[in-house]
């Protein structure tokens, strides 16, 4: 349940700069746009999926692996079926057209039945409670309606502009002067922002160490994260882990350097803890259909701003 009263549009509107970003490349399945600097303190990567045809949208599933990040989603074609999966435990989850989600373990499946439209915005974990007015524990593994979140009106209009727009460049400007409206001018604690930002450049930062670093105890830093980000600062390592797995094995490494790059200790080690947060082997979740020839896919284990997640 997400407390607190619905958000409202600005009432002051600085001049921003020019929306809807700079496209990098398209990758097979979406179109990849770089956000503008109005909204990057907020946003790391935008998505617009965007597959008119309903038999080659049908065609595909689209898996979601864990990370670190919360996604906010907004369709403007037919609404995807969405399972949620971890080992033999799943649950089918409700068709919100527009939402707020993060996947902290499993994986969240998408399968498009009819003409695929998703604008899908990765949001910087340090920014997100700027915008959702929600603890990150309450995002977890579930899918927040927006409407749950913002006004009615707000949202009901931000539909409208992204359906009537007609290009993925001025779906995704809706989409950004959506956020740069709604978000609040207060600020994460910068000690657990770094500590955020430190954990997902380095997973192997041990907990001591990273307080250290931040001149705070470790029991003030593991209170103060898991209040902020929903898990503790080990946990949320693990996920930032994972997220490096995702990135490299789409870049093309092996299995046995995509655990020395990982920062694995050996192969056994990176399939144990991939199928403790995913809920299966790096095998069965990357399967053989992977399309290693999307362009776009490239990606190093630092995770660029154009790195996709999205396996199809």
């Amino acid at each position: 349940m997400v407390t607190g009263p619905p958000i409202g549009l600005s009432q002051l509107e600085p001049q921003p700069p020019k929306w809807g970003g700079e496209h990098i490349v398209p990758d097979g399945f979406s179109r990849s746009i770089r956000p503008s600097a109005a909204v990057a303190d907020l946003v790391e990567a935008i998505w617009d999926w965007d597959i008119p045809d309903r038999d080659a949208a049908t065609a595909f599933t689209i898996k979601v692996p864990p990370s670190t990040a919360p996604y906010f989603v907004v369709q403007y074609r037919t609404l995807t079926h969405c399972r949620w999966q971890l080992g033999g435990d799943s649950c089918d989850h409700k068709n919100y057209g527009h939402v707020l989600t993060q996947t902290q373990s499993g994986t969240f499946a998408i399968s498009p039945r009819g003409p695929l439209g998703v604008i899908t915005v990765r949001l910087k974990p340090e920014g997100a409670a700027r915008l959702a007015r929600a603890s990150m524990h309450e995002l977890m593994n579930v899918k927040i309606g927006l409407r749950n979140i913002f006004r009615d009106h707000d949202i009901a209009l931000l539909e409208e502009r992204v359906m009537e727009s007609g290009s993925s460049s001025e779906r995704i400007a809706c989409v950004e002067r959506f956020l740069f409206q709604n978000l609040r001018q207060d600020r994460e604690d910068p000690v657990f922002s770094r500590a955020s930002s430190w954990l997902r450049r380095n997973p192997g930062l041990r907990v001591r160490k990273l307080a250290s670093l931040l001149d705070v105890s470790e029991r003030q830093l593991s209170r103060g994260f898991r209040a902020t980000y929903g898990t503790s600062p080990k946990q949320y390592a693990r996920l930032a882990r994972i997220e490096k797995v995702v990135a490299a094995r789409k870049s093309g490494l092996g299995w046995a350097d995509v655990a020395y790059a990982c920062g694995f200790v050996d192969q056994a080690h990176l399939i144990h803890d991939f199928a403790t947060i995913v809920g299966g082997t790096p095998a069965e979740f990357f399967g053989t259909t992977l399309r290693w020839g999307l362009r776009g896919t490239e990606a190093a284990p630092g995770m660029a701003d154009s790195y996709n997640p999205f396996i199809v």
